[in-house]
C-alpha cells in the first residue's frame, strides 16, 4: 500500500504537493478537456504542427503570463526551489489523510520529496528521489532503487513541473499553439497547448484578467496507467518579485485527490547529498 502511495504522492505542484486547505469556498468548476493520451516516447496525435501565426499568438499569451508572475529574471529562481506543503491526501477507499510534505527540486534532473502521512495506523514517512540518471523511493526503513518504469514516470513529473515554470516554454524544444479558454472557478481564461516529442501534451490556462496560471490539464502516468490530471493554482501572493499560488487542488479523472497550502524558499543551490539515496 505504501509503495502505491509513494508514486501518487508526487502528484502535486511545486512539481510536480499534498494537502488540504479544507475550507467552505465553493468547489472549483471542472470541465473535461481533450488531452493527448499517448505515452512518453510515442508519436503525438496532434495533427499538423502549429503554424507560425499560432505559435506567435501562443507566445504572446505566454509572455503575458511570464510578466504576471514576475518576469524572466524572477522566474529563474524557480530552477532551484523548496516547497513546504500542508493539507490532505484523499484515498478513494480509505478517505482523507492529513499530510505534510517538503519538495526540493533542482532542475532539470534532481528532486526529493519527503511526506509524513497521518493514517489510523500511525504516521508514515515516505521518501522519493530523482538524482540525474537514477531514482529511489520507499518508507524510511526500506528505501529501494526505482525500477525503470517508475523512474520514467518521475522524469515525466520533472518535465511537467519544469514546463509550469513557464520560461522554458519559449525554447524550440516545445511546440506551442493557442487553445480556447475554459471557465475556471467562475472566471474566463485563455489557454495554450504545450506539445513535446517525448511527453504527453499539456494545456495551460491563464486567468483572462490577471494572466496568472490557474489550471493545467494533461496526463498523469503511473505504472502504465493513465489518468486525466487537473492541477489548480489558487490564492496568489507576492514572494519578493515573484507572484505564486499558496493553495493547490489536484484532481485525477475529475476526482479530488490532493489539496494543500504551499510555502516557498529559493536557495541558490541545494546540497547534492540531499538527492542521494539515504
Amino acid at each position: 500500500m505504501l509503495r502505491t502511495k509513494v508514486g501518487f504522492a508526487l502528484a502535486l505542484f511545486g512539481i510536480v504537493l499534498l494537502g488540504g486547505c479544507k475550507d467552505k469556498r465553493a468547489p472549483l468548476q471542472t470541465q473535461p478537456v481533450d488531452t493527448n493520451r499517448s505515452a512518453p516516447g510515442t508519436a503525438e496525435a496532434e495533427g499538423p504542427p502549429p503554424s507560425p501565426a499560432e505559435r506567435d499568438e501562443a507566445l504572446k499569451r505566454l509572455d503575458k503570463a511570464i510578466a504576471a508572475h514576475g518576469g524572466i529574471k524572477a522566474l529563474a529562481k524557480l530552477q532551484t526551489i523548496v516547497q513546504k506543503m500542508k493539507g490532505s491526501m484523499y484515498d478513494p477507499n480509505r478517505g482523507s489523510f492529513p499530510t505534510e510534505q517538503e519538495l526540493k527540486i533542482q532542475f532539470p534532473d534532481r528532486l526529493r520529496l519527503s511526506s509524513k502521512i497521518s493514517t489510523p495506523e500511525g504516521i508514515k514517512t515516505v521518501y522519493i528521489g530523482v538524482n540525474r540518471d537514477s531514482g529511489w523511493y520507499g518508507p524510511e526503513a526500506s528505501i529501494v532503487e526505482m525500477p525503470d518504469d517508475t523512474f520514467t514516470d518521475q522524469l515525466g513529473e520533472l518535465y511537467l513541473r519544469r514546463a509550469q515554470t513557464l520560461i522554458p516554454l519559449r525554447d524550440e524544444e516545445f511546440r506551442l499553439k493557442p487553445v480556447n479558454g475554459i471557465e475556471v472557478d467562475g472566471k474566463p481564461t485563455v489557454g495554450i497547448r504545450v506539445i513535446h516529442k517525448k511527453w504527453p501534451s499539456l494545456n495551460l490556462y491563464f486567468d483572462q484578467e490577471s494572466s496568472l496560471l490557474v489550471r493545467s490539464v494533461g496526463l498523469f502516468i503511473q505504472a502504465k496507467s493513465k489518468s486525466v490530471r487537473e492541477m489548480n493554482f489558487l490564492d496568489y501572493k507576492s514572494f519578493g518579485d515573484l507572484t505564486l499560488p499558496t493553495r493547490f487542488v489536484e484532481r485525477l479523472d475529475y476526482v479530488t485527490r490532493v489539496e494543500c497550502t504551499i510555502d516557498y524558499s529559493f536557495p541558490t543551490k541545494i546540497d547534492e547529498k540531499e538527492f542521494e539515496k539515504p
